[in-house]
């Protein structure tokens, strides 16, 4: 696809949409039992099958791989700053036909990844692969894994409370996920 061509990292493409609500967003979900996340996908996945149509002059019939941050801390870690994030593929449903289906298979890839063993394994490697592993071969190690994803995808919310920084509002923060590896798409 264009995404994954070597020219693919110098293109910066930026789509902007209505404002939508988070409780709109999070009621989309509801009607199939599922979260924001799973909406967040299914958005992405609709955005990427039209940018890749309006590319490639026809439409996507297959998905994305993609790679998504995921939390591994524990309940009673929950309010620590630290970072303990592990990174697991998602197949985006970028070639589904109905955004409802984009939806439904999302929420099913998702929980999938949720209550599957991915996380714990996930978790796991990294422990040992840091702690048994030189420098170099974790890079290696990093570099083969995000080889096999098209793009990362992140849609961490930011603070629900005001903050302040040297006695200043801060009134938003534009975070981004740091591409592993020779990834070439980030979404944010």
């Amino acid at each position: 696809t264009v995404l994954t061509q070597k020219s693919a990292h110098r293109a910066r493409v930026t789509w902007w949409s209505a404002p939508v609500s988070h409780e709109t967003v999070t009621n989309i979900g509801k009607s199939v039992h599922g979260t924001v996340n799973d909406t967040c996908c299914a958005i992405l996945s609709g955005a990427l099958a039209k940018y890749l149509e309006r590319m490639e002059g026809k439409r996507f019939r297959s998905h994305l791989k993609c790679i998504i941050p995921v939390s591994v801390r524990s309940k009673k870690e929950s309010h620590q700053l630290n970072n303990r994030v592990g990174a697991l593929f998602l197949k985006l449903p970028v070639g589904a036909a109905t955004p409802l289906r984009r939806l439904k298979l999302c929420k099913q890839r998702m929980d999938m990844l949720k209550l599957g063993p991915s996380v714990p394994v996930t978790m796991l490697f990294i422990r040992l692969t840091t702690k048994l592993l030189n420098n170099w071969l974790c890079n290696w190690l990093q570099q083969s894994y995000s080889s096999k994803a098209t793009l990362i995808f992140s849609n961490v919310m930011g603070s629900p409370t005001e903050a302040t920084f040297l006695g200043a509002r801060v009134s938003g923060i534009m975070g981004f996920v740091p591409l592993p590896g020779h990834m070439l798409q980030r979404i944010d």
